[in-house]
């Protein structure tokens, strides 16, 4: 070789195995998502819908029938009363505080009423075949007691027929069976998906937005939600959460 073609050759030569060492190296396949995932990840929206129109649908019913909601006749009412009767409530089955009182009434059954006028009739009568009558204000008190409970007695089945038809005409039960339904449902879909294997950060996502889907809820909803989804050896969702996307990091 003549000396000029070594020189020209001799850069090439030292650069060819070089090119092979350098030579871009076929790339692994990212990996594939797994597709039961991605469909509960468009899933998702139309869960959480149907607990916001839930919610909806019972404020609706709320606004309306809550101010109709009768509080109990004064003769069917006590403060206090220790254990007697059973706490005034309203359409919801919360406590009824009325205006001016820090805690509910007690309302009277039938049976309670009955029984305090049958004492007070009991009284009079002992008294009659006694030598020496109780005072008139006693007199007058043991009768105010037997009036006030025959008048509760009076009073209490209409009461009562009111607070029926409005819990029919709102459709009350069905209105917080179906809200009850959908927040459960919000908890049910979140483990769904955080059981499904996740192969790649948008699976870890998708199961990031179930979670925090939940904090969307009413607060009284999260609450009784949770205690319900916690019952059992279920496990914690941040914690499967976590396990999710160490997963795919490592």
């Amino acid at each position: 070789m003549k000396r000029r073609q070594f020189i020209t050759a001799a850069p090439v030569a030292a650069l060819a195995p070089l090119a092979v060492c350098e030579a871009p190296s076929v790339a692994a396949p990212a990996p594939a998502e797994n597709p039961a995932l991605l469909a509960l990840g468009q899933e998702l929206p139309g869960v959480e819908a149907a607990y916001h129109n839930a919610c909806t649908a019972w404020d609706a019913m709320w606004r309306e029938w809550h101010p109709q909601w009768p509080l109990a006749p004064d003769p069917c009412v006590v403060q206090g009363g220790g254990w007697i009767g059973e706490i005034e409530r309203d359409l919801n089955g919360s406590g009824l505080v009325r205006p001016g009182q820090d805690k509910p009434m007690r309302r009277l059954e039938l049976h309670n009423m009955e029984s305090r006028r049958d004492s007070m009739l009991a009284a009079l009568a002992r008294d009659a075949k006694r030598k020496k009558p109780s005072s008139r204000r006693t007199l007058n008190y043991w009768q105010s007691e037997i009036d006030r409970a025959e008048l509760g007695i009076a009073l209490l089945p209409g009461y009562l027929s009111e607070c029926e038809r409005i819990r029919k005409a709102s459709d009350f039960e069905a209105l917080e069976a179906a809200r009850v339904a959908a927040r459960d449902r919000m908890f049910d879909f979140a483990r769904q998906v955080l059981g499904e294997p996740a192969a790649t950060i948008e699976g870890v996502r998708i199961k990031a937005r179930a979670v925090a889907a939940l904090g969307n809820l009413r607060p009284y909803d999260a609450t009784w939600g949770n205690l319900r989804d916690m019952t059992g050896p279920k496990g914690h969702m941040g914690a499967m959460l976590g396990r999710a996307l160490l997963e795919v990091l490592m």
